[in-house]
């Protein structure tokens, strides 16, 4: 594991680096640098092979390649652009002031670098969050920006949120194209750009269930969770209707459950819960989940608009309306 702190004084920068070997919980290297914000990038960079050298890492062509890229030498730009991933950070990405702040800062790394790719990516990702967990605007310039992202530069960014334009679950078949294979592309597009990004296989997780593959799903979104041990609570949405797909209903209450506790206005997640209940032969709680989600969304929902909702292969929506049945979720007359 790498660790390390920062000290500013003024434009110097201090730096103390180390690796700690996780099994005995003990540093086997420690280094300290000290260099000038005024060119922090030749100090990133120095810092960076000295760390790749006491790992002894052979880096593949693409890794080497991610290390050296940045997309500016605006180092202001740069600054701006994390000050925005940092206000979109887990703990901060459902707050509309936090959102609203991050926007304006990659606003800020646009203007002061009008190509730099990722402040683009930034800045539709901030967008597509609000507009997912705070209004219901139109999405049109959320893709544009994503599009120009990538006319810039390719990034996972960029790629995960037009991933949206095909799939989401809180919105599906409201702003998406219901199409999961094109969100599939976009996501496996933005893995082989950003293979160990534990939120880009969570992302692809959650869609490979509703294209047909949860058994898959279940693989990605456990490795996701093994390389972020403190992950966001969505994560349990990701496990969670992949254990209802694969027809593990305990394990898809339980993470299902954990999801709901960290998101408790949403009612969308009511309806996996009340399919997970029903598969699992907990009728009256699969009544329950399935009435407070008539009471949060403002009526009761049939089949047909929860498959025209959440479209999915025909053996997992089977299995997802079986339990739903059991809910008492029923078919329109006629």
């Amino acid at each position: 594991m790498v660790e390390g702190s920062v000290r500013r004084a003024g434009d110097q920068l201090r730096i103390t680096v180390s690796l700690i070997d996780t099994m005995s919980d003990t540093p086997i290297w420690t280094e300290r640098f000290d260099g000038s914000r005024n060119n922090v990038f030749a100090f990133q960079d120095q810092i960076t092979a000295e760390i790749i050298a006491a790992l002894q890492a052979q880096l593949t062509p693409a890794e080497q390649q991610a290390v050296e890229v940045r997309g500016t030498d605006n180092t202001a730009a740069h600054d701006a652009y994390l000050r925005g991933l940092w206000l979109l950070s887990a703990r901060r990405r459902l707050d509309a002031e936090a959102n609203k702040a991050a926007q304006a800062a990659f606003e800020e790394a646009i203007r002061l670098d009008p190509d730099y790719a990722l402040a683009y990516a930034g800045l539709s990702w901030a967008k597509w969050l609000y507009i997912e967990t705070n209004t219901f605007e139109s999405p049109v310039m959320v893709f544009a920006l994503a599009e120009k992202s990538l006319a810039l530069d390719e990034n996972a960014l960029a790629h995960r949120t037009l991933a949206r334009r095909h799939f989401s679950l809180l919105n599906f078949g409201v702003f998406t194209t219901k199409k999961t294979d094109l969100a599939v592309a976009q996501l496996e597009a933005a893995k082989k750009l950003q293979p160990s990004d534990p939120d880009v296989l969570a992302d692809l997780a959650m869609v490979l269930s509703f294209a047909g593959r949860p058994k898959e799903a279940l693989e990605l979104i456990k490795t996701a969770m093994e390389r972020n041990p403190n992950h966001p609570a969505w994560y349990y949405a990701a496990s969670g209707i992949a254990y209802l797909l694969t027809e593990e209903p305990e394990l898809a209450i339980r993470d299902l459950e954990r999801w709901s506790e960290s998101t408790p206005s949403w009612n969308v997640l009511q309806m996996f819960l009340a399919s997970a209940y029903g598969l699992a032969g907990q009728t009256d709680a699969a009544v329950a989940a399935f009435e407070k989600n008539t009471s949060m969304f403002r009526g009761a929902m049939s089949l047909y608009a929860v498959k025209r909702k959440w479209p999915m292969k025909p053996a997992e929506e089977e299995i997802f309306l079986r339990g739903l049945r059991v809910a008492g979720v029923k078919e329109p007359p006629g």
